[in-house]
């Protein structure tokens, strides 16, 4: 898939990069994990602009490397995949509320993804951008592609076209996190009405088997939440050691793989997400760098912001590259992105992703029942 990209973290709340105490319950190894897919997603599509542009040769070949240049925005979104199966069944099982479940993830989703779906259905429409440009004169075709876009039906859908092509995967987080809930409330209520569990356990089986089969990737929900289990259920930490070679060999075998046969990459992906879940190895104790965490705190405003921050700079590097040539163009590039993408973000990230959210999820707290008031 040419124009893969990652998908958020739309799971917990971020934090900041910054020590924490070890009774917290943030796995720091999996929040810089974010940031390493969050980074692998934004050096793909560095690649693929500047092949685009001419900048560097287009990747033409069928080995192992090639392959995973191609497959890079993919194997990132893979990954984030891994990590969404992970902490969003910790979040239903945390809230033991399906409805809080679904309030938190709205709010944790929408501030920064709606302000750029109203762009794109004001500006993307006024400046013709590919399809979106005959929706001026076709108000009724304006407002189907606005509400299905709103709620993350293209990308599932191959039929619906997307206007922010890098959301695709948040049609696979949504519906994950629908089926996720299905699942949780037919086991919650088994004792209570075990005809409706039995109906909603069909539903969920039917569902999953359909999305499974004809959208290979979503497997990767599969290892998140079987390192849940696993986990919750053993708390077996491997030797550091061993945690070390294994997560390596079965990164490396995963992501070289992953472009040939999912069903294959699978096993490997369960074996070196499980030792960041644990904590283990030096992989785990990378990702929880200074760097990696920022870029997980900030890895979803950058997941939606950086092909709007990257497409401009992309045109002022083509305007440039008669003078400095595809060196220097390509030189040009790279480091305007590496400098505007994770600034941008970040102010994404304070003004939307903590201010706004804290604004939305104050108003729909529920007041407190007024006391009666003493004689």
């Amino acid at each position: 898939m040419a124009h893969a990209t990652m998908t958020p973290d739309t799971t917990e709340p971020t934090v900041s990069p910054k020590p924490v105490r070890r009774e917290s319950q943030l796995n720091r190894s999996i929040h810089g994990l974010r940031g390493f897919a969050a980074g692998i997603v934004v050096l793909f599509h560095i690649h693929l602009m500047a092949q685009e542009k001419g900048f560097v040769p287009k990747v033409t070949g069928s080995g192992p490397v090639d392959r995973l240049l191609n497959d890079l925005g993919t194997f990132g979104v893979a990954v984030f995949f891994c990590i969404s199966g992970f902490l969003i069944v910790q979040s239903l099982i945390k809230h033991a509320d399906a409805g809080v479940f679904a309030k938190n993830r709205a709010i944790r989703i929408y501030p920064v993804f709606a302000l750029l779906h109203l762009i794109m259905f004001t500006v993307g429409v006024a400046v013709n951008y590919e399809w979106m440009g005959k929706l001026k004169h076709d108000p009724v075709a304006y407002a189907g592609h606005f509400f299905s876009n709103l709620f993350f039906l293209p990308g599932v859908n191959l039929d619906l076209p997307i206007a922010q092509k890098n959301a695709w995967s948040l049609s696979f987080e949504a519906l994950f996190y629908v089926l996720a809930a299905v699942a949780f409330i037919a086991t919650t209520n088994w004792q209570k009405n075990k005809a409706v569990s039995v109906i909603l356990f069909a539903t969920f089986a039917v569902a999953t088997g359909l999305f499974l089969f004809f959208r290979g990737y979503s497997l990767f929900f599969l290892v998140g939440v079987a390192s849940y289990f696993i986990w919750t259920k053993t708390q077996w930490k491997p030797d550091k050691i061993l945690a070390t070679l294994v997560g390596l060999a079965a990164f490396l075998i995963a992501a070289f793989s992953f472009g040939y046969r999912y069903g294959f990459a699978l096993p490997f992906a369960l074996l070196f997400f499980y030792t960041i879940v644990a904590e283990q190895g030096v992989l785990a104790k990378i990702l929880q760098s200074r760097l990696f965490l920022f870029l997980g705190t900030i890895s979803y405003s950058m997941y939606l912001i950086h092909p709007f921050v990257m497409d401009p700079l992309r045109s002022i590097a083509g305007k440039l590259e008669p003078k400095v040539g595809p060196t220097g163009a390509l030189v040009f590039f790279v480091i305007a992105t590496l400098t505007l993408v994770p600034l941008v973000s970040w102010v994404s990230y304070q003004l939307l992703e903590v201010r706004m959210t804290k604004w939305i999820s104050k108003r729909l707290k529920k007041p407190a029942p007024a006391q009666p008031q003493a004689a």
